[in-house]
């Protein structure tokens, strides 16, 4: 450690220091090696932080960056590899870089860069000890000065602490995917799937195997070969992959065969006695879709239609019997419809029972009649016949009405209790 500390100072006097500009000359003290060690490691671990230079590690033996350290940071040497160098990128020039450390290593740099186990023009040595001590936080203080050997006027210092560690590689594989099965196929496509495989840490991918020839998968549990040859024999297996390509054993062999061409692009339908008719019974039938849910699934528009009266068709938003053309409507029939019973779900007049409820006299309805021809808010031959009505809404009506008359019987009824008692 050498210059860290180079005069002589009440041993205690550090831990009056402030904190508005610490560096490593503020606490030089001519104590022993090991009391010099334990005022480092107290100093160190209060006020560690880089905020002079910039501390890079390299790998020493491609002499490339990897990354810029920062303080309290612990790095694998599974991720950054095991020849290492550390190099201080001061922000101005400088004479010389000295390195101190908590392991008992130290070194003096004169000439850029300032690698912390040497250089030669940029040739960073592999000579780095450090993994040799792992999961151990080693504190560094690095001090830049005016001039060469380490002397001159301190110009700053950084002071920070790393931890290497170097975890046992994962060499478990998977579990192998079971349950491969196939879900279809037609003469020049094979689907299949298979269950989910387990890892210690995570599976990642699957490896899928068509006659020993494979093909990578993401995180995924089926797979459709394509463009394959009719009425051929294919072997298929699956493997299941983690992180670091741990690779699971074989799962189930599946051994499946395309079906026989057609030539016509039937695949495999087939045709009836009669030659005209043809029928599909080898799985679902799909129309605009990936997998089918049912026997029949298709998306997009269909029709069916015999003549027009017996027109069936659906599009994206509705369903039309003897009409091809649903309109707003989610179902649209042309013709008569027969049920045993219909639900309507809609409001109910029970408003005109309430207090405050305007019910139109018996003359105001007189003369509605005499100048409309129709009822209060019932809608007149002519609008029904252009129209129509909506069955909610017009039985509703019909109750407000019912329940206008109840009402005025109510009324009616009460005056002539009112006459026979005067009489």
């Amino acid at each position: 450690m050498r210059d860290f500390f180079s005069k002589k100072t009440d041993p205690l006097s550090f831990l009056h220091l402030t904190t508005s500009h610490l560096n490593i000359s503020t606490i030089k003290s001519t104590f022993s090696h090991g009391l010099e060690l334990a005022v480092f490691f107290v100093y160190s671990n209060a006020f560690s932080q880089i905020d002079y230079g910039t501390i890079k590690l390299f790998n020493s033996l491609t002499d490339q960056e990897i990354l810029n350290i920062s303080n309290g940071s612990t790095y694998d040497l599974n991720v950054v590899g095991d020849s290492l160098n550390i190099v201080a990128v001061p922000p101005i020039s400088v004479g010389s870089v000295t390195f101190s450390t908590t392991i008992g290593e130290s070194r003096t740099e004169s000439v850029a860069p300032y690698a912390f186990n040497g250089d030669v023009s940029g040739n960073y040595q592999s000579r780095l000890t450090l993994p040799n001590h792992l999961d151990v936080s080693i504190t560094f203080a690095v001090s830049y000065w005016s001039a060469s050997g380490g002397t001159g006027t301190l110009l700053g210092d950084d002071v920070y602490a790393i931890t290497f560690t170097k975890p046992a590689p994962d060499i478990t594989p998977p579990t192998a995917p079971s349950g491969l099965t196939s879900t279809g196929n037609t003469d020049t496509s094979i689907y299949v799937s298979w269950n989910v495989a387990s890892d210690n840490v995570a599976v990642t991918g699957y490896k899928i195997y068509l006659d020993n020839v494979p093909t990578t998968l993401g995180n995924v549990t089926n797979h459709q070969f394509m463009g394959l040859a009719p009425s051929t024999s294919h072997d298929i297996k699956v493997r299941a992959l983690d992180a670091v390509s741990n690779e699971s054993f074989d799962s189930n062999v599946v051994t499946v065969t395309t079906d026989s061409g057609s030539g016509g692009g039937l695949e495999t339908w087939s045709t009836a006695n009669n030659g005209n008719d043809i029928y599909y019974n080898n799985g679902k039938v799909k129309i605009g879709v990936a997998n089918p849910e049912a026997n029949l699934h298709f998306s997009g528009n269909a029709k069916i239609e015999h003549d027009e009266s017996d027109m069936f068709g659906v599009d994206g938003s509705g369903l039309g019997i003897g009409t091809n053309s649903p309109g707003a409507y989610r179902l649209a029939v042309k013709g008569s419809i027969r049920a045993e019973e219909i639900k309507v779900e809609t409001g109910w007049p029970d408003y005109v029972f309430s207090e405050g409820y305007d019910l139109p006299t018996l003359e105001e309805v007189e003369k509605h009649i005499k100048e409309k021809g129709h009822l209060i808010n019932i809608p007149s031959a002519e609008e029904v016949k252009a129209n129509g009505i909506q069955l909610g809404e017009m039985n509703k009506l019909l109750l407000e009405k019912i329940e206008e008359l109840t009402l005025h019987i109510i009324k009616l009824n009460k005056e002539i209790k009112t006459l026979k008692q005067n009489q």
